[in-house]
């Protein structure tokens, strides 16, 4: 080994952290949580953005997590079939679930994850009359965020890595890293996503602060992570797989799909304005009517209810306020007609 960035003597094999009492702290759950809370921190930054509190990340979390942890177990279930089913009796039914072994749930993946953590954000959004894409918008920003910093959970537990690294000079980490199961040198796949995840992360930064529309953020990140993730699954020799005629990778399945579902996503939501469509059933409101609401005024001169335009884009570009309008006599021809009727009746 030429050089590395960590130490040959430095064990990262042992997936415990320390003990409390005879209960193991694990490293995964460690920079799991860790990564949590740094999201969580970031999404009460966004949250103004899209016309939330700042501690409103709290409760959208509340509704994205544990959907999101049990979706991830049930989709590594559903790609591991034969190792689950067929189900012998109850212990069987509550190990799809909890390993006793193994002291909690073993076996999850982050496409199923995000696919509970959209129902969350789902439910949350029809709960507080909030546009389901600008919300997971601001989300799947923070959400790479914790990916780029949760990816790094895959290194004491030794997983996510690819093929065998022959040469020599390249057997140091972050290109490589030893695998004890294999006692060979295997491509840090883990490392790969976490970079590319971390300068996704920068990416749809930009994308939330630039765009007028903060659903472009969520589309842009299906085309960004998926397809990262669908080059990485070409290296990777540990992937869940399907078996059958041909061997191939869900997980590349759902990439394929993913990405040209995003590309047809953001360019239908830009030209909508905030709205797609064919995607109805998940917006209770559009991007263009949340940010641009209407407010019902009385007219003065005609004492009747009306509507106006009550916010624009940028406060200090707004010039004179818009004209009220009932049918097509504006406020101010009204106003006019009425004045001039006053006039005639004085003697």
């Amino acid at each position: 080994m030429i050089f590395s960035l960590v130490p040959e003597d430095w064990n990262f094999s042992d997936p415990v952290a320390f003990h409390i009492g005879s209960w193991p702290v694990q490293w995964y759950g460690i920079i799991l949580t860790t990564g949590l809370i740094i999201a969580l921190l970031f999404f009460s930054r966004l949250a103004p953005d899209i016309k939330l509190k700042k501690d409103d990340g709290i409760d959208l979390f509340l509704y994205c997590i544990p959907l999101g942890v049990l979706f991830a177990r049930l989709f590594y279930i559903f790609a591991n079939l034969n190792m689950y089913f067929p189900l012998q009796n109850f212990d069987d039914f509550i190990a799809l679930f909890y390993d006793k072994d193994g002291g909690g749930i073993m076996g999850v993946t982050i496409l199923g994850g995000i696919f509970g953590g959209l129902l969350g954000g789902f439910l949350f959004a029809r709960k507080r009359k909030v546009p389901f894409f600008e919300l997971m918008g601001a989300g799947v920003v923070c959400l790479i965020l914790g990916q780029a910093i949760g990816r790094w959970c895959n290194f004491p537990n030794q997983e996510l890595y690819g093929g065998v690294v022959k040469a020599e000079w390249l057997q140091f980490f972050p290109v490589a890293i030893k695998i004890d199961a294999t006692g060979n040198y295997h491509y840090a796949a883990f490392f790969y996503e976490s970079i590319m995840s971390l300068i996704g992360f920068f990416v749809l930064w930009t994308v939330f602060k630039k765009a007028k529309y903060k659903g472009t953020v969520l589309f842009t990140y299906f085309i960004w992570y998926y397809s990262a993730r669908f080059l990485l699954e070409l290296t990777r020799t540990d992937s869940i797989r399907y078996i059958g005629e041909f061997e191939i990778k869900i997980s590349m399945i759902a990439c394929a799909f993913m990405v040209p579902l995003g590309i047809i996503c953001v360019m239908t939501y830009a030209k909508n304005k905030g709205y797609i469509p064919w995607l109805r059933f998940l917006q209770n409101v559009t991007a263009e009517e949340y940010y641009n609401p209407k407010q019902k005024v009385v007219s003065v001169s005609t004492n009747t209810i009306v509507e106006e335009d009550s916010l624009t884009p940028d406060p200090k570009s707004a010039a004179e306020p818009k004209s009220i309008k009932v049918g097509n006599i504006s406020a101010k021809d009204m106003a006019a007609a009425y004045k001039e009727k006053q006039e005639k009746k004085k003697p």
